[in-house]
């Protein structure tokens, strides 16, 4: 058993054995608000806050695209590594029923690997096993990882989320840790984003306290720079961005 699963399974062993504790908040994600920073970006594409992207974001870019796309998928059914497998501790009394996800490992594609590769643990003040079984719940929701691998990375940390059901989107304040052991890379997230069926997009706060909008598809190398004054189409390349207009 790996260290991730023997982690997990004491955790959810150890449930009985513990008093009833209080139920978990956390300060919900104002799905609303992001919509509208991320189409009012207060920052301008120049130059200059291109290679600030370039300095700041490329390097942690595919671990974005890699908790992005399967998080979502967990939740809209769609895209690469969506078949998640849930259980549904019964919750000690005085707390709400959550649910873990089984995260799955280097290969997205691989069928039912169990708890070997870490878990997502979903907490919600509206969920209830009945919602988890039939994959039908939303609204707000904390995520919190233990030892999740998704493809070449490891995520560690909650971060407070918000399932749109009718509109498939769902954004996440991030602020997790994150490493590739392979590469000898240890990071973190920090930025709020929103991913929908066919993109994903992200509100990066520049040094001036001004924001971008970091705009990409799933499947696609190039990114978006949207700003107050227009955007730029720009290409990865190594640790920079080749832009030009589009």
């Amino acid at each position: 058993m790996t260290r991730a699963a023997l982690v997990l399974f004491a955790l959810v062993s150890g449930l009985a054995c513990l008093p009833d504790p209080a139920p978990i908040q956390w300060a919900p994600v104002d799905i609303e608000a992001l919509r509208e920073q991320l189409a009012n970006p207060s920052g301008e594409v120049s130059e200059a806050t291109t290679d600030e992207v370039a300095a700041r974001f490329v390097r942690r870019r595919e671990a974005h695209r890699a908790i992005g796309n399967y998080i979502h998928g967990v939740f809209a059914g769609e895209g690469e590594g969506a078949s998640a497998r849930f259980v549904t501790p019964r919750a000690l009394s005085g707390t709400s029923v959550y649910a873990l996800v089984a995260c799955p490992g280097p290969d997205l594609r691989a069928a039912d690997v169990g708890f070997a590769y870490g878990a997502i643990r979903l907490d919600s003040p509206t969920l209830t096993e009945e919602l988890i079984a039939s994959r039908s719940f939303g609204g707000d929701l904390l995520l919190s990882f233990s030892g999740c691998q998704i493809a070449g990375f490891t995520f560690d940390g909650s971060a407070p989320a918000h399932f749109d059901d009718d509109r498939l989107e769902l954004a996440v304040d991030l602020n997790i840790d994150y490493r590739n052991e392979a590469a000898g890379i240890e990071r973190s997230l920090s930025e709020p984003l929103l991913v929908g069926l066919a993109w994903t997009k992200i509100l990066f706060t520049l040094e001036s306290g001004d924001t971008l909008t970091i705009e990409w598809a799933p499947l696609e190398l190039s990114l978006e720079l949207v700003g107050a004054n227009g955007s730029l189409t720009c290409e990865v390349v190594g640790a920079g961005l080749d832009c030009e207009p589009p």
